[in-house]
């Protein structure tokens, strides 16, 4: 008997090892998430042991027919030259005050050789971040709000990323952002929305982000389809919402090419300070927006060109210096874009934007110095009212050099 007893323990024991780690018979064999099942049940841990267990040079497989409940970040420090494939369904927990505490949903931080992808191209990743938008939004006040998060933010020198062939929905803030001498950076084939966002306040106009890219270099997007809506019926709301793509200081080599951006106040621009405030910073170049379709922007939107974007109160006005002072911007090009209705470029190095209730402030300091050149605007189709600009458009003060290029501009046919 005692024999027996022994013999069950260890079988006990045997079968609490398999389902405690992640399924894979062999090491080239993928490492399969079940989720537990449950919204309150965290399936957090079970794909961070997975991305542990099997992230050098493994395949992590969240499977079609599961719905996995996010309720912590995912880390991706053991992961190098390895792959996350989402087949699944991932809900984001909608408590707003934990991921106030986190730096993201997906922190890849000094991580090298990382794939997020779908097979299938069924895989979903969903936010949940629509009763943030509709209930919480009141809570967003200037920079460093802590409130203020991506569902990816790609860090600390990591390079040779990859995220495609996923749908992405309602993110709290933003979709990605890349910051810290990031490389390499490849997205592709990615469905991302934004619904009933708050839309009422002045800062509204660019609280949601699709792509903030920041000090990184050779970041390349592709077949890209973004669309953001605002809150119906909320008294006040204007509409559009959202940027679609900004890039920033220390970007260098970014082409965005293939993308339809709807609904969004800001489409394809070079938004400077819109990653973090910058005095005195580097400069940006070799920049292309490429095929572009910028659908609603509106009268007061921003579909492709420059904002240099300040965070901070009213209040600090009066003594700001520029958040862009000193480096350069250089060779961006905006190729075959469609714009549909609104201003088709803007060029406002003096646009400063709060994150607080106050409306925009038209500012340009005494010091305010910006350089801007190499720039094309080619291969327009734009809407009816709206013509190529002339010689010295853009230029606001006689501190500043900027030459800008424009041609074949065409005016969209009437339905």
């Amino acid at each position: 008997m005692s024999f027996d007893l022994r013999f069950l323990f260890s079988l006990i024991s045997l079968v609490t090892l398999v389902f405690a780690h992640p399924s894979s018979s062999r090491r080239d064999d993928p490492c399969t998430v079940l989720a537990q099942g449950y919204e309150v049940l965290d399936d957090s841990p079970a794909i961070n042991n997975a991305l542990k267990t099997c992230g050098k040079g493994g395949t992590i497989l969240l499977p079609q027919d599961q719905a996995y409940s996010i309720r912590s970040p995912l880390d991706f420090s053991t992961c190098r030259n390895c792959t996350l494939l989402i087949e699944g369904q991932l809900y984001i927990s909608r408590d707003y005050d934990f991921w106030a505490r986190s730096d993201s949903v997906f922190t890849l931080a000094d991580v090298h050789g990382v794939t997020i992808t779908s097979n299938t191209r069924k895989g979903l990743i969903d936010g949940q971040a629509i009763g943030y938008y509709t209930s919480w939004y009141n809570d967003v006040n200037a920079y460093g709000n802590r409130y203020w998060k991506f569902l990816t933010h790609i860090t600390n020198r990591s390079s040779a990323i990859s995220i495609s062939n996923l749908e992405i929905r309602n993110p709290i803030h933003g979709f990605f952002v890349t910051r810290g001498n990031a490389s390499d950076i490849h997205f592709e084939n990615l469905t991302m929305t934004v619904e009933q966002q708050w839309g009422r306040e002045p800062f509204n106009e660019a609280s949601t982000f699709g792509f903030q890219i920041g000090n990184a270099v050779n970041v390349k997007a592709r077949d890209i389809g973004m669309k953001f809506t605002h809150k119906e019926g909320l008294e006040g709301a204007q509409s559009p919402v959202g940027v679609c793509a900004a890039v920033d200081v220390g970007a260098y080599n970014v082409s965005l090419r293939d993308v339809s951006c709807e609904g969004a106040w800001g489409g394809a621009l070079v938004m400077v300070g819109s990653v973090q405030p910058y005095l005195n910073g580097p400069g940006l170049g070799n920049i292309e927006f490429k095929n572009w379709a910028v659908v609603g922007s509106g009268k007061d939107g921003a579909a492709t060109g420059f904002k240099d974007f300040h965070y901070g109160a009213t209040k600090d006005f009066k003594t700001a210096r520029s958040s862009y002072i000193g480096g350069r911007i250089h060779n961006i090009k905006w190729q075959d874009v469609v714009v549909t209705d609104g201003p088709p470029v803007v060029a406002d190095f003096c646009y400063f934007r709060t994150r607080d209730n106050a409306a925009f402030t038209m500012a340009c300091p005494a010091n305010l110095k910006v350089d801007v050149g190499e720039v094309q605007f080619t291969g327009y189709e734009v809407g009816e009212g709206y013509t190529m600009p002339v010689k010295g458009w853009g230029g606001f003060n006689n501190r500043s050099s900027i030459t800008l290029g424009f041609e074949n501009w065409t005016m969209l046919r009437s339905s």
